[in-house]
């Protein structure tokens, strides 16, 4: 879950920038569904969240879904 977590605030930084209250509420959104609802649970809503993401953003998005795809593996 730790390095998940890293993944996560690292997409977050370059989507959102350092100190967007938009994306600390979505990375916290995103590790509490993953600590309660598991992969399945996430991965939906992360598939749909990268659509609209253009560019650098959503290539930090592809890296993000690589990490998580990994490790559902």
């Amino acid at each position: 879950f730790y390095h998940l977590g890293e993944n996560a605030h690292k997409a977050r930084r370059e989507i959102y920038g350092d100190d967007a209250e938009a994306g600390k509420n979505w990375v916290g959104e995103v590790l509490h569904k993953f600590k309660h609802d598991g992969y399945q649970g996430v991965w939906q809503g992360l598939l749909e969240w990268r659509v609209g993401l253009r560019g650098a953003k959503r290539k930090a998005a592809d890296r993000l879904l690589s990490y998580v795809n990994e490790l559902h593996r």
